[in-house]
């Protein structure tokens, strides 16, 4: 903390200078896709500024890692792969305006802090939710649900029996 407080401070100057203002933090989003027929989607965002764009201010949802930024880079350079700030842009849309884009901010004790863009963040937010779309009208026709989940996230994930890895994979629930 002692080393990444000042980077961070830094961090924060040179957004400053460049125009970036603080609108929120913390902020719970929730949104009911007409596609959704009628689900309610709902997460927390760490962090939303607005930034100055060409036609206007753009917000930019902000989630901070710690961890490698090169996995994050990888992460975000498939459409389908990265969606927690796809499924947070799609939150975050409607009250936008439609202007929403997305970063990691990688807090990584060996190489200091780090911004990692996601250049295609609304398209990946559509694609998310024609994604959950068609999930949830096949689960409304009787289709059993699909089994996802795989990696890291899954040690911690809240969601692991939704996903029911435990019943394909032949793990035991933790």
């Amino acid at each position: 903390f002692e080393r990444l407080a000042p980077l961070y401070i830094d961090w924060l100057h040179q957004r400053d200078r460049q125009g970036a203002q603080w609108l929120t933090g913390e902020e719970r989003l929730a949104s009911r896709p007409p596609a959704l027929g009628g689900i309610e989607l709902a997460g927390r965002v760490d962090r939303i500024d607005t930034v100055p764009r060409a036609g206007g201010a753009a917000a930019q949802l902000i989630d901070y890692k710690t961890g490698q930024v090169e996995g994050l880079r990888q992460k975000v350079k498939d459409l389908d792969e990265d969606t927690q700030l796809a499924f947070y842009a799609a939150l975050a849309a409607a009250r936008a305006g439609g202007s929403v884009e997305a970063m990691y901010l990688a807090l990584d004790g060996s190489q200091g802090i780090a911004e990692v863009l996601h250049p295609g963040v609304q398209r990946s937010a559509e694609r998310l939710l024609a994604g959950l779309a068609d999930d949830i009208e096949r689960l409304r026709a009787g289709a059993g649900l699909a089994p996802l989940g795989e990696g890291r996230a899954c040690e911690w994930c809240a969601a692991r029996g939704i996903c029911r890895r435990d019943h394909w994979s032949g793990q035991a629930p933790a």
